[in-house]
């Protein structure tokens, strides 16, 4: 009799350790992948690539007034680059970003002619995302600049957003000057970081621009050269 209450006692006891044991084994199966899928951060250069990527065009109207006061409407049209990405990356100096596959354009016109364009990109400053707004003429040459968001200090954005300095980007192409002390030479430190910032995204359109679209006598294989030669006289400038 004994023995028999000892057998079912000791069998009771492989049960219930069976039992945690199980639950145990289950719990530590449920929680495993979440913990993997919090472990599993995405890398900073895909966030980077993510956040700057297409940028929207807010406010169409009032923008096409006041860069083409004669204007009546836009045309969009998609560039697509794929192909381009070799000739870009030679001319840009780096590989160009994921989203440069592609360029949205907004033609801007006077009833049926075309006046000239306007594009819009995301840059990263400082402190966030900046969105610039370039508009150009037929030929690929900047007409106008703005900001239509950033999240920088008021201080700095008080600088970028100035109209000396925004003007600053009239007249320039693709094959231009864009270093940032022969552009902005008297920028304040406290903006330097998302000013060239901005000056790289300006760049970055019109090369995008002239090698999907090129416009008067210069040729994406004349731009690389011009690149060339501004880069060898930068290096032999005191």
């Amino acid at each position: 009799m004994r023995r028999r209450f000892a057998y079912r006692l000791l069998l009771a006891g492989t049960l219930i350790v069976a039992t945690a044991v199980g639950i145990v084994t289950v719990l530590h199966t449920m929680s495993g992948p979440s913990i993997e899928t919090m472990d599993a951060v995405r890398s900073p250069s895909t966030t980077a690539l993510e956040n700057v990527g297409l940028c929207p065009w807010r406010s169409p109207d009032a923008d096409r007034l006041h860069f083409f006061p004669s204007s009546t409407g836009f045309q969009d049209e998609t560039i697509v680059l794929s192909r381009h990405r070799a000739e870009i990356a030679s001319i840009l100096g780096h590989a160009p970003a994921g989203p440069d596959n592609i360029l949205p354009l907004h033609w801007i016109l006077r009833k049926d002619t075309r006046l000239g364009a306007i594009m819009t990109r995301a840059v990263r400053g400082e402190s966030g995302l900046i969105e610039l707004v370039l508009a150009v003429d037929q030929k690929g040459s900047v007409v106008g600049a703005k900001l239509q968001r950033l999240r920088e200090p008021d201080s700095v954005a008080r600088v970028l957003q100035s109209p000396r300095r925004l003007g600053a980007l009239r007249g320039k192409t693709a094959s231009s000057n864009w270093r940032l002390n022969a552009v902005l030479p008297d920028i304040p430190s406290a903006a330097r970081i998302s000013a060239d910032a901005v000056l790289d995204g300006a760049r970055t359109m019109l090369v995008l621009l002239e090698v999907g679209r090129p416009y008067g006598s210069k040729s994406a294989a004349e731009l690389i050269a011009s690149q060339r030669r501004q880069a060898l006289g930068n290096a032999q400038a005191p």
